[in-house]
């Protein structure tokens, strides 16, 4: 890696029209410069991303413009994994890892008030799409974070913090993790607490899995493209379900006497309809 530990993602690039392999190359080679003259070297595309326009596209303003030994450029089949797990498995046979949507496709950049407010009360000068970046960076071996730059001015941001990169202090974590519950809260769930949901697992994928997921997907700028759906998926895998499986097929009733029946089926079929792969258990 060049500089710090920043990496370019190629899934939103800029556009030029509503077609999504028009992509505005002119502007996508300013970033690209940008970028390497900013002492950054890692760039991550796939197959998938703008219906296969982000290959060509970075082949045009970055492998052919640039020497090969200036830039190591990744691409990649669609495969999703549960994050969490997935990190501490890396993590115990010793490798690094690459975080991927800090920013979870500019959906941090946009908190609520409340949580804006926290922020720039510690940092007036910090962009809020830059703590996301700043505390994922920070965690344990991680080799890049791949942050998707749709336009210069993003990309301006990001170098600027991460050409001398410091990890968060406690307190700049703390306050990272009060603003995740203050934004999870604002969802249509309205708590950032699912644990009375917990004990609602008849077939083993539980309550609070699923109303978890749905609500960080309603938060997003597109609730049905989200890489949620495909972690509930593998969750369900794991449990011998399939696509067509219902985790709670009956009557939902909480330990209080609440029935959230009607919510949790909701959820579940909202989760079920828009997942992009059937995983094989």
């Amino acid at each position: 890696m060049g500089k710090g530990n920043l990496g370019f993602g190629l899934m939103r690039l800029p556009q030029c029209s509503v077609q999504p392999t028009d992509i505005d190359t002119r502007q996508l080679s300013k970033m690209v410069d940008l970028f390497l003259e900013s002492g950054f070297d890692y760039f991550d595309t796939s197959w998938v991303y703008h219906n296969g326009g982000s290959e060509a596209a970075i082949r045009e303003c970055l492998v052919r413009r640039h020497p090969r030994e200036r830039f190591r450029l990744a691409s990649k089949l669609p495969a999703f994994a549960i994050a969490e797990e997935a990190q501490e498995v890396i993590r115990r046979h010793g490798r690094q890892v690459i975080i991927m949507e800090p920013v979870k496709g500019g959906m941090l950049a946009k908190v609520p008030e409340e949580a804006e407010a926290l922020m720039r009360a510690e940092h007036p000068d910090w962009s809020v799409a830059s703590w996301a970046v700043r505390f994922a960076a920070g965690l344990d071996g991680v080799l890049a974070v791949l942050s998707g730059m749709s336009n210069l001015e993003q990309v301006q941001d990001n170098v600027s913090y991460m050409k001398a990169f410091q990890p968060l202090s406690a307190r700049e974590t703390e306050i990272v993790k009060q603003a995740g519950r203050m934004y999870r809260k604002s969802g249509p769930a309205k708590t950032a607490d699912f644990s009375k949901y917990e004990a609602i697992n008849p077939r083993g994928v539980s309550a609070a899995a699923i109303l978890d997921a749905y609500n960080s997907c309603m938060l997003q700028p597109v609730p049905t493209f989200a890489a949620e759906h495909n972690y509930f998926s593998a969750e369900k895998a794991k449990h011998g379900l399939r696509k067509e499986d219902l985790c709670i097929p009956g009557q939902v009733v909480l330990e209080d006497g609440t029935d959230a029946t009607e919510q949790i089926h909701k959820a579940e079929a909202f989760l079920n309809e828009n997942s992009f792969f059937q995983y094989e258990d």
